[in-house]
């Protein structure tokens, strides 16, 4: 008796009373949820469904219309969301892809290189990236809830360049890259990379390194997209003098190019240490090249083209200090018979 006056003091009714009004409630919500999950049909769903996957950037507001549209039916944004999770739907990050691309060409241009590769090393690709002011710049802070971060920066004191980037199934070659520095006149900036300004790049940085395709030797397929930059008949020259081919991407199609994923990041590294880019952008952005380890390298290999050569393949051991030492004067003796 005691036991029930003390709950009965507490909650105003006695256990058992509160025990059917409970078990009551209970019914009546699951009666709710089951109306409010019916109000999507099975019919509905695969319409929905196929929606997606035609367009899946479609907002949650625009689901609601597409029901109201094509089923004449009123369904809650809510019961819309709590749908797609209980069909393991999740709003994830778009990655786009260029509408002008043809398959046909992508098909092409990777069966020509499971052709001419005939193991990794021979691959070297070729492309520009620009460091613009959003790269080595955070875009992220904390601070409480509700106030804005009031954070101070120098404008116009960031250092912009254009980096043409030579990478193989390792990741980056830094002796084959090189960072061109912008020169801005106020607003506007004078463009660096021309076609005379690639040539130059590639007789001294590229020339030197290249390989015998016939022989399969190291950096002797070259791939690069087909810009105007790239199309001097002279780099098609050079590059048979040393046995070595090029290979043009297809067009709108950097998804084949592990290149452009070694890019990212190399930008995410910038963003990571913006602070030391600051006083010695030169230093950080040779330990950016650096950052992409053999294993990662070989990782963006197999995700974009050519991923049977990349399985059960070891990692190349790393040249000792003579072998560079070595390589680096023989380049220079043949670029000064060169010019």
């Amino acid at each position: 008796i005691i036991r029930w006056f003390d709950f009965h003091y507490l909650y105003g009714e006695l256990p058992l009373d509160y025990a059917r009004l409970w078990s009551t409630r209970q019914w009546r919500r699951k009666k709710k949820n089951d109306k409010r999950d019916a109000a999507i049909s099975d019919n509905m769903w695969r319409g929905l469904k196929g929606r997606l996957e035609e367009e899946p950037i479609l907002y949650l507001d625009e689901m609601k219309e597409y029901f109201q549209d094509e089923w004449s039916k009123t369904v809650n944004i809510s019961t819309i969301s709590r749908k797609l999770k209980e069909e393991g739907y999740t709003n994830k990050k778009v990655y786009s892809k260029a509408c002008q691309a043809i398959n046909y060409l992508k098909e092409m241009f990777v069966y020509n290189l499971r052709l001419l590769l005939k193991k990794p090393e021979m691959a070297i690709f070729i492309d520009e990236t620009h460091k613009d002011r959003s790269a080595a710049r955070r875009k992220r802070g904390w601070s409480l809830k509700g106030i804005e971060i009031d954070y101070s920066e120098s404008f116009n004191w960031d250092i912009r360049y254009t980096l043409i980037g030579a990478a193989d199934c390792y990741g980056f070659v830094p002796e084959m890259c090189e960072a061109i520095p912008h020169d801005v006149n106020g607003k506007i900036e004078e463009e660096p990379v021309n076609a005379e300004r690639f040539y130059q790049y590639f007789l001294t940085h590229i020339y030197p390194f290249l390989g015998s395709a016939a022989n399969m030797e190291r950096h002797s397929v070259v791939i690069m997209d087909n810009c105007t930059v790239h199309n001097d008949p002279r780099i098609a020259i050079l590059a048979s003098q040393k046995g070595a081919i090029i290979v043009y991407s297809a067009p709108y199609a950097p998804d084949l190019i592990p290149i452009e994923c070694m890019f990212k990041q190399y930008k995410d590294y910038l963003n990571r240490y913006s602070r030391e880019f600051k006083k010695h952008w030169d230093l950080v952005h040779e330990d950016a090249l650096r950052s992409i380890s053999p294993a990662e390298g070989l990782r963006y290999f197999r995700r974009t083209t050519l991923c049977e050569l990349v399985d059960d393949h070891e990692l190349m051991q790393e040249d000792d200090d003579d072998t560079v030492i070595a390589v680096a004067v023989v380049a220079f003796l043949i670029i000064e018979d060169l010019i």
